[in-house]
């Protein structure tokens, strides 16, 4: 009825939709941090970190610039430092900074950009706040969340 598609992805059960909405009720409330970029720079960010990643160490630290998003890890096999540029970056009361799986980062990501769109707004609202991920410019509109991950 309300022309919203709910879909969940390496979930270990279902979760009633009371729950899912209180996540993203919760995390577009609150104060964040967030920035707009390239869809096409951000899937390829996510696919080169998960690549330097492995099965044991997928933990990266996700930092928003004043003008851009650097993603790395310094715990794995070889080191991994990327960054895209982010345009219109408003900063939130919040620390700029979260862990994330670079391989489901990827697999969000991947979901965004099949929907279209050029552009995607990122938002973080705290270290074990959902990150938000959303694409724009599209005829369908694709909202996403990812639960952060705990740096080391």
């Amino acid at each position: 009825k309300s022309g919203q598609v709910q879909w969940s992805l390496g979930l270990e059960y279902e979760w009633p939709d009371a729950s899912l909405m209180g996540a993203l009720t919760d995390a577009r409330g609150r104060p964040r941090t967030m920035g707009e970029g390239e869809l096409g720079d951000l899937a390829l960010l996510c696919k080169q970190a998960s690549v330097m990643g492995d099965d044991k160490a997928q933990a990266f630290k996700l930092t928003f610039g004043p003008d851009h998003l650097l993603m790395e890890a310094t715990e794995l096999a070889a080191e991994f430092s990327g960054q895209i540029p982010l345009a219109d970056v408003q900063p939130g009361s919040t620390d700029c900074e979260v862990g994330i799986n670079a391989l489901r980062l990827e697999g969000l990501v991947s979901v965004v950009n099949a929907a279209g769109g050029d552009t995607f707004y990122m938002a973080v609202a705290g270290k074990t706040a959902p990150v938000m991920i959303w694409n724009h410019g599209a005829p369908v509109i694709v909202e996403t969340l990812i639960m952060p991950m705990r740096l080391g």
